[in-house]
């Protein structure tokens, strides 16, 4: 995800071009973020710091849709 946002940082234009045409990486993160809660038990859920690390992975991917969705004008999303 954080080489996801460094390449969107570099290329926002090609890089929103690409994920307009492409639909995989919002695909990938709405399916990443829609396992990770219709999962009951999640493996090692017990240890505070798999937790705290999973659930920070799943705010940063959500950022990084939301930053998607709002930088991605009309334009881009008819190619």
């Amino acid at each position: 995800v954080r080489l996801v946002t460094e390449l969107y940082d570099l290329f926002p234009a090609e890089f929103g071009a690409t994920v307009a045409k492409e639909e995989s990486l919002v695909k990938n993160l709405r399916d990443h973020i829609t396992f990770y809660c219709h999962q009951e038990t999640w493996p090692l859920r017990e240890e505070k710091e798999v937790t705290d690390a999973t659930e920070a992975i799943i705010c940063y991917e959500m950022q990084l849709a939301l930053r998607l969705v709002y930088d991605i004008n009309e334009d881009l999303q008819k190619l």
